[in-house]
C-alpha cells in the first residue's frame, strides 16, 4: 500500500457547495433493467424510490446536456463490466443508496453524489473530469478495488460517518489543493488493505485530509509510523 503526495503541510480546501439538480424523467428505455422508468426523448433517467437500475455490458445511459441518472431513496443502481455511465454534469445522485460498479462512470461533475446515506462497491473506474469522483453528504460506506480517478477530490465527505476500505487505486490528476481523500466529518474510518492513495496536485494537498479529529486510519501494508502523505487537521498522521 502506498500513500503519496506533492504536500502535506497544509490542509485543502473543499469546495463549495454543489447545487442539487434532479430533473426527473418518467419513462425509461429497453437498455434499463429493474424498475428504473423514462422517458426516451428525456436527457436523464429516473429510479424511483426503492427501485433497481442495471447498466449491462455493452450498455451506455448517457447525457451530455447534464446528470445521467436521477436515483431515490434507497435505490441500487448497478453497472456491469462493459457497461457506462456518461454525463456532462454529475453522473448519479442520489437521495440515498447504493452504487455497485464493475464497469465505468465518468462525469464532467461529481461521478457519484449522495445527499443522503451512501454505500459504494466499486471494483471498475469511476472518474470525474472536473469535481469529485464521490461525495458524500450523509457518510455511508467505500468498498474500493477498481480505481478511482479525478482532477480534484477523489472522495470527498462532509458529513456523517464514513467507513472506507481500499484496496485498489485513487488518484488525483492534477491541480491545486486536491486529495484522493478528503473529509469533513468527525467518525471516518479508513482501512488501507493494499493498492495506492496519490496525490498529483501541485501544491498543499496530502494524499489523505482530515480536517477534523476523530477519525481511525489504519495503514495495512507498507507504510511506516509517520506518513508525509496523510494529514490530520493539517498535521502530518502518526500511527499509534
Amino acid at each position: 500500500m502506498t500513500v503519496s503526495s506533492a504536500r502535506s503541510n497544509k490542509a485543502a480546501k473543499a469546495h463549495g457547495n454543489m447545487g442539487r439538480t434532479f430533473r426527473h424523467a418518467l419513462l425509461g428505455s429497453s437498455a434499463l433493467v429493474g424498475l428504473a422508468l423514462a422517458n426516451p426523448a428525456a436527457a436523464q433517467t429516473f429510479v424511483p424510490a426503492g427501485g433497481t437500475l442495471e447498466v449491462t455490458a455493452g450498455q451506455t445511459i448517457s447525457n451530455p446536456n447534464g446528470g445521467a441518472i436521477s436515483a431515490g431513496a434507497g435505490s441500487t443502481v448497478t453497472v456491469r463490466a462493459g457497461g457506462r455511465v456518461e454525463a456532462g454534469g454529475n453522473g448519479i445522485t442520489y437521495d440515498s443508496g447504493t452504487l455497485v460498479n464493475e464497469g465505468t462512470v465518468v462525469a464532467a461533475g461529481t461521478a457519484a453524489y449522495f445527499f443522503g446515506s451512501g454505500n459504494v462497491i466499486n471494483a471498475g473506474s469511476i472518474i470525474s473530469n472536473g469535481s469529485a469522483g464521490i461525495r458524500f453528504i450523509a457518510g455511508g460506506t467505500l468498498t474500493n478495488t477498481g480505481t478511482i480517478s479525478t482532477p480534484s477530490f477523489g472522495i470527498l465527505n462532509q458529513g456523517g460517518a464514513l467507513t472506507l476500505t481500499n484496496y485498489g487505486t485513487m488518484t488525483t490528476t492534477t491541480g491545486n489543493m486536491n486529495a484522493p481523500i478528503y473529509n469533513q466529518f468527525a467518525g471516518m474510518t479508513l482501512n488501507l488493505m493494499a493498492g495506492s492513495v496519490v496525490s498529483n496536485a501541485t501544491s498543499f494537498a496530502a494524499g489523505i485530509e482530515s480536517t477534523v479529529a476523530g477519525s481511525t486510519i489504519t495503514l495495512h501494508t507498507g507504510v511506516g509510523s509517520t506518513d508525509p502523505g496523510v494529514s490530520i487537521n493539517g498535521s502530518p498522521y502518526v500511527a499509534p
